[in-house]
């Protein structure tokens, strides 16, 4: 939590004004931060926003007007490489939203914000990380 830089939620929330639909996808515990995010953002924002945890779905609902929101703790998961192709094929926008600090997935193909320049060291298991930080940019 001392690592959290606050300042980066403006700059997010400028960032969300360029597009005109949010999806916002997560796995396991992420996906309950990003449903959460999804109701909190639907309270102020004056656009679609939608949450799902599935391939299949994102890869409907994405356009070139969408921006595609991915919480993760470590951004490892195997299967975005999956959501990165269906968003360079249809022209639209990756943001991963990411807990811990890793800059082994940094990549000039999508826009990427790490909530903390720290790694979590009571587990390498990325299902059993806190998700804390996550809640506080919330």
């Amino acid at each position: 939590m001392d690592n959290f830089d606050i300042s980066i939620i403006d700059s997010f929330i400028d960032y969300l004004k360029n597009y005109s639909k949010i999806l916002i996808f997560g796995y396991g515990p992420s996906r309950y931060c990003a449903e959460y995010f999804g109701f909190k953002l639907r309270l102020f924002l004056d656009k679609p926003v939608i949450t799902t945890s599935d391939e299949y779905s994102a890869n409907s609902l994405i356009d070139e007007n969408t921006l595609l929101i991915i919480f993760s703790a470590t951004g490892t998961y195997p299967s975005f490489s999956k959501l990165k192709n269906i968003v360079k094929e249809k022209n639209s926008t990756l943001f991963l939203i990411i807990e811990e600090y890793n800059p082994a997935v940094i990549s000039d193909d999508y826009k990427i914000m790490f909530l903390t320049n720290s790694v979590q060291t009571f587990t390498d298991i990325p299902y059993k990380k806190s998700r804390i930080i996550f809640f506080i940019f919330i």
